[in-house]
């Protein structure tokens, strides 16, 4: 069977103020933020209910327990800790994030983070996530928290349309000129629905913000459809010489 894809390019809305661009990705910053500290609240809750669970154990048997056992739930204590300062690491410092400094970076983090963002989401919605992102090999020059906030709304129009169960593939590619992300889904039943949403002619205008984020990080944005599933690709510059 021949699968045929069609392919529409993004572009930013033109009837917009630039004034309006800079108001909408300050509010975009603390979005990224509010998307990520979700997550991080259930997930650092649950390390807290585990340290509190076997330390409340070690209290309560006292003498009635080996040092073996004692030595077991210490390991499973100092884990619980080491995960929990993972989890903040992923945001460092909030003041800097809202900053809106440019700087070179690794593009790969931004794209963890906002996988790790909406994780419980992917899962709740049946959507089964395969990665192959490129560790270390690409540098950029853009705001990290816009563009930890552009990954994350692309991600999310996976979610805007509810399927039954599917499989979001995500790769990223890096060559001397390009730094370049491509996620498909593919859903278990095809919906209608779906691909009505990837030709929504608003969708720009719904997208405005990242689009704008696109834009300032020089990058740019590509729809793909077929009889398989739903897909986009970003990419955007590598080795911009500004600082």
């Amino acid at each position: 069977m021949t699968i045929k894809t069609s392919v529409r390019t993004l572009v930013k809305p033109a009837n917009f103020s630039d004034n309006i661009s800079d108001y909408c990705l300050g509010l975009s910053r603390i979005a990224a933020l509010g998307y990520m500290s979700s997550t991080m609240m259930h997930d650092i809750g649950n390390a807290l209910t585990v340290i509190s669970g076997n330390s409340q154990i070690i209290q309560i048997k006292k003498n009635n327990q080996t040092v073996d056992q004692i030595q077991v739930r210490i390991e499973t204590i100092l884990d619980q800790i080491n995960r929990i300062q993972n989890i903040t690491d992923r945001v460092g410092s909030f003041g800097a994030r809202l900053s809106g400094d440019f700087k070179k970076i690794d593009p790969t983090l931004p794209v963890t983070n906002a996988f790790y963002a909406l994780s419980r989401r992917f899962s709740l919605a049946g959507i089964r996530n395969e990665t192959n992102i490129v560790k270390k090999k690409a540098v950029i020059f853009c705001d990290p928290s816009i563009l930890e906030f552009i990954f994350i709304e692309f991600l999310s129009l996976f979610l805007k349309v509810p399927v039954n169960e599917g499989n979001l593939t995500v790769v990223s590619s890096s060559d001397k000129n390009n730094f370049s992300v491509e996620a498909w889904l593919k859903p278990t039943e095809i919906e209608q629905k779906l691909f009505e949403h990837w030709d929504d002619p608003n969708l720009e205008s719904n997208l405005f913000t990242p689009l704008a984020g696109l834009e300032g990080s020089r990058g740019g944005a590509k729809l793909f459809k077929n009889n398989e599933g739903v897909g986009w690709c970003l990419t955007f510059a590598q080795n911009i010489d500004e600082e």
